[in-house]
C-alpha cells in the first residue's frame, strides 16, 4: 500500500483481487431464558486470577490490597453480576501479570458485538469471553459512535441495560488507558498515524476510500476482515475489502440472459509495518471520513452507483473512452453491447460475487438496523449503502471495434436514434416496402408464420448486398438495424478462420451470439466462403458446406456482402431471400453524397455551380468522398483555416495522385514479369466487371437496382 516519502516503509506494499471467501455459516441464538444471568449490574470489578496450590485451582480475588472473603460464597462467585472483569492472571513464577477484560454480561457481549460488526472480536457461542486490551481498544470509537446514536440492538429493544453497561465500559477505558488515547489523538489530530496505532482506524465494517486500479475513478469499499502477520520480523496487516458486484446468468437453452443478482464480491491487499506516523490520506485505502470530500464523494457515488446497477442484464448503448482488457487499454468509440454473461462465456473470467448480497445472518440483522435507520431497500433490494460500493466498471463488447471489454460505467450513454435512417435509402418504393415489411416482421413477436418441417430450422431472414465498393452496401445493413433499433454485428471474412472447424466453430459463436443479442448480423466480404464448389478442391468445399449448414439454423436477420456474384455456389440461391445489386455511383447519386457530407461540415451553401461541376467529374465513391471531406476538414484546421473548396480540391488531387503512382507500379511490375507481352491497357471504367453482369443470372429473390445517398460509407 502506497504511502507518503514522510514514511519509510519497510517491505514494499503489494495488492491483490480475490473472488473466493467463504463466510461463516449463519448464527443461531438460544432462545433459553437464563435463570440467573451473569453481568446483570452496571459496575465492574478489578480482580487478580492466582492459582491456588492447596485446591490446584486458578482462582479469582480482588486485586491488591486484598482482604480475605468469607468461606461461605455463592457457588458462582463474588464477581458474578458484574458486568465485566478487568483481570490479571498471574502466571506461576512471574510477577507480570497477563491483562484481560471478561465480558460477563450478555447485554453489553452483544452490544460490543453488533456495534464492532466484527465476528472475530466477540464470539457468541462461547460464555464470557476474555478480551485482551490490545483488541478491544481499536473499537472504541466505533463503540462511542453507537453510544451516541443509540443504534444498537439494546435501544431498539427498549432495554436500557446494554445502553448503561456500554456507558459505564468505554469510561472505564478511557480512564484506564488514558495514555493510549492521549497519543492516537494528537496522531489523529493531525490526519496521521503510526503503524502501532494502525489497528484503531481499521475498523470491520467502515467505508474505506481508495481508487480503481483501472479507470482512476474514486471508490469506495468496506472494510471486511483485518489480519495482522509477520514475516522476517516484519509486521503486516491483511485488509480484505468487500463492494457491490453483480453475477451473469445464461440461459444457454434458450439463449437469452437472465437479470443478474447483485453481491458482494472482495479484494485484498496488505500494508506492510512503516517507522514514523504517515499522513492517513497517503495509504491506497483509508477511512472515507478522514476525506476532506467525503460527503461530495459517497454522493456522487451513490448516483453512479444506481446507474451502473440500472445495466444490470442486456443493454444496447453507446461508448466514448477507454475500454479495458486486462491491464491493456484502448480507445473505443461507438455502439456497445453490455453484456456480463457472454462477457464471462466468451472469455472465460470476469469478477463475480463471492455470495448473494445477504446471507441469512446478515439479512435478518441487516433489515432490523435498516429498519431502525429508516433505510429502505428499492427494487433492487438495495439501498443508498449499497449503491455507493458499486464497482465503476461495465462488461461488454465494442461493436465498432470488435472487442470484448471492461467499459468505464461513467461514459456509458443511451443511444440517440436516426430515425431518418431508412428513410433517406434512394430505392423504387416498391423495393423499400418489401425490405421494410421483411425485416419488421421477422422482429415482430406477434407475427403470424411457419416453420420448417425440421424444429429449428430455416427461421432467419438472409439478405445478400452485391456491388462494388463503396456505394454503400454496408450502409444499407446499418440503416435497417437504425430503424429497428437493433444491434449491427459486424464480421468480416478475416474473423471467421480459413479451414472448416474453425468456420464452423466460429460462426456457430457468432450466430449465438447475434440471436442472444437480437441483432442484426453482416458478414462483410463473404464471397469466399460462398465460392461455387468444385470436385478439385475439397477444403473449399468443406468451408461452402458448413456456411450452408449454418445459415439453415440461424434465426435472425443476416446481411451478407459480395463482390463476386457470379461466383456463387448455386446452393445459397435457396437460401437468400432477397439479393439487392448496387451499381456504381452515377451523376446525381454522386453529387447527393457531396452535398450530403460537405453540409455536415457546413461547406455545400459555400460552393458555385463550377466548383460543383468539378466534383461531379471526379471518379470517387461514397467511401472515398466521405475520407475526402474529412481529410479537407483535418487539413483546414492545421492551417488555420476555415474549410473551403481549396482543401478538398488539393486533397482530391492528392488521391489522384496516388492512383497514377499505384497503376504505374503495377505496369512496370507487369512489364518486368512478362516484357514480351503486350502491356495491358488501363481500365477507363473501373467496374466493367459489374457491367456485364447477367441480370437473369441473379435472380434468387428478386434483383433491385439500388442508388444510395447521404449516409457514411464504411
Amino acid at each position: 500500500m502506497p504511502v507518503s516519502r514522510t514514511c519509510s516503509l519497510l517491505p514494499s506494499s503489494t495488492s491483490s483481487l480475490q473472488m473466493s471467501f467463504i463466510w461463516p455459516a449463519p448464527r443461531t441464538f438460544d432462545a433459553t431464558v437464563e435463570e440467573n444471568p451473569a453481568g446483570t449490574k452496571t459496575g465492574y470489578a478489578r480482580v487478580d486470577e492466582v492459582y491456588d496450590e492447596a485446591k490446584r485451582t486458578w482462582t479469582l480475588r480482588d486485586s491488591a490490597p486484598y482482604e480475605p472473603k468469607a468461606t461461605n460464597v455463592e457457588e458462582k462467585g463474588p464477581y458474578h453480576d458484574h458486568c465485566f472483569l478487568l483481570k490479571h492472571r498471574y502466571e506461576i513464577a512471574s510477577t507480570t501479570p497477563k491483562i484481560s477484560i471478561v465480558i460477563q454480561s450478555t447485554a453489553l457481549r452483544d452490544t460490543i458485538h453488533n456495534a464492532a460488526n466484527d465476528n472475530d472480536l466477540i464470539n457468541l457461542y462461547t460464555g464470557a469471553p476474555e478480551i485482551p486490551p490490545e483488541k478491544i481498544l481499536p473499537y472504541y470509537y466505533i463503540l462511542s459512535d453507537a453510544l451516541d446514536k443509540a443504534s444498537v440492538k439494546a435501544s431498539r429493544d427498549g432495554n436500557d441495560l446494554a445502553i448503561k453497561q456500554l456507558a459505564v465500559f468505554l469510561d472505564f477505558l478511557r480512564s484506564e488507558f488514558a495514555s493510549y488515547f492521549s497519543t492516537i489523538e494528537a496522531q489523529l489530530a493531525n490526519m496521521e498515524i503510526s503503524f502501532e496505532y494502525l489497528r484503531s482506524i481499521l475498523i470491520p465494517g467502515r467505508e474505506f476510500y481508495t481508487t480503481d486500479a483501472l479507470t482512476g475513478l474514486p471508490r469506495i469499499v468496506t472494510l471486511q476482515d483485518v489480519m495482522k502477520h509477520q514475516s522476517n520480523g516484519m509486521w503486516f496487516y491483511q485488509l480484505k475489502f468487500e463492494y457491490l458486484e453483480t453475477y451473469a446468468n445464461f440461459d444457454s437453452e434458450n439463449a437469452s440472459m437472465i437479470r443478474g443478482r447483485f453481491g458482494r464480491a472482495s479484494l485484498s491487499t496488505v500494508l506492510n509495518e512503516y517507522r514514523g506516523p504517515c499522513k492517513i490520506h497517503s495509504f491506497q485505502y483509508f477511512p472515507l471520513e478522514y476525506h476532506a470530500m467525503k460527503d461530495d464523494i459517497r454522493r456522487a457515488l451513490i448516483t453512479r452507483g444506481k446507474k451502473w446497477a440500472s445495466y444490470d442484464g442486456l443493454h444496447h448503448v453507446t461508448y466514448n473512452g477507454i475500454g479495458y482488457k486486462g491491464q491493456a487499454k484502448q480507445y473505443l468509440k461507438g455502439r456497445a453491447i453490455i453484456d456480463k454473461s457472454t462477457f464471462r462465456r466468451i472469455n472465460h473470467g470476469g469478477p463475480v460475487p463471492d455470495k448473494a448480497y445477504m446471507n441469512e445472518y446478515d439479512a435478518v440483522r441487516d433489515e432490523k438496523e435498516r429498519e431502525a435507520d429508516g433505510k429502505t431497500r428499492d427494487e433492487n433490494g438495495l439501498t443508498d449503502d449499497d449503491y455507493v460500493l458499486a464497482t465503476p466498471l461495465l462488461y461488454g463488447f465494442a461493436l465498432g471495434n470488435k472487442q470484448w471489454a471492461a467499459f468505464n460505467v461513467e461514459l456509458v450513454e443511451e443511444i440517440v436514434w436516426n430515425d431518418e435512417a431508412f428513410a433517406n435509402l434512394v430505392l423504387p418504393p416498391e423495393k423499400k416496402s418489401l425490405i421494410q415489411a421483411l425485416v419488421e416482421a421477422h422482429s415482430s413477436k406477434t407475427q403470424s408464420t411457419f416453420d420448417d418441417f425440421i424444429a429449428g430450422k430455416g427461421q432467419g431472414l438472409v439478405i445478400n448486398l452485391f456491388g462494388p465498393p463503396g456505394v454503400g452496401k454496408t450502409m444499407s445493413a446499418e440503416a435497417t438495424s437504425e430503424h429497428l433499433r437493433k444491434p449491427l454485428y459486424v464480421v468480416g471474412a478475416g474473423d471467421l478462420g480459413t479451414n472448416a472447424a474453425s468456420l464452423d466453430a466460429k460462426l456457430s459463436q457468432i450466430f449465438d451470439i447475434g440471436h442472444s443479442w437480437n441483432a442484426v448480423v453482416l458478414i462483410d466480404e463473404a464471397d469466399v466462403f460462398l465460392e461455387e464448389r468444385s470436385v478439385h478442391d475439397l477444403d473449399r468445399n468443406a468451408l461452402v458446406a458448413v456456411f450452408l449448414r449454418q445459415l439453415e439454423y440461424f434465426a435472425g436477420i443476416l446481411f451478407l456482402t459480395t463482390n463476386r456474384v457470379k461466383t456463387f455456389d448455386p446452393a445459397f440461391a435457396s437460401r437468400i431471400h432477397v439479393a439487392l445489386r448496387y451499381n456504381d455511383l452515377d451523376g446525381g447519386t454522386k453529387d447527393a453524397i457531396w452535398k450530403a457530407f460537405l453540409g455536415k461540415v457546413r461547406v455545400a451553401d459555400t460552393l458555385g455551380e463550377k466548383e460543383w461541376e468539378i466534383l461531379k467529374t471526379k471518379n470517387v465513391n461514397g467511401r472515398q468522398i466521405k475520407n475526402a471531406v474529412k481529410t479537407a476538414q483535418a487539413l483546414a484546421h492545421n492551417q488555420r483555416e476555415n474549410l473551403t473548396f481549396k482543401h478538398i480540391n488539393h486533397v482530391l488531387e492528392m488521391m489522384e495522385q496516388f492512383e497514377r503512382d499505384l497503376e504505374t507500379i503495377k505496369v512496370s511490375a507487369i512489364s518486368a514479369a512478362s516484357p514480351q507481352d503486350d502491356l495491358p491497357k488501363r481500365r477507363t471504367k473501373r467496374s466493367k466487371m459489374y457491367d456485364d453482369w447477367d441480370e437473369e443470372e441473379v435472380q434468387w429473390g428478386g434483383t433491385y437496382g439500388m442508388a444510395p445517398i447521404n449516409f457514411g460509407y464504411h
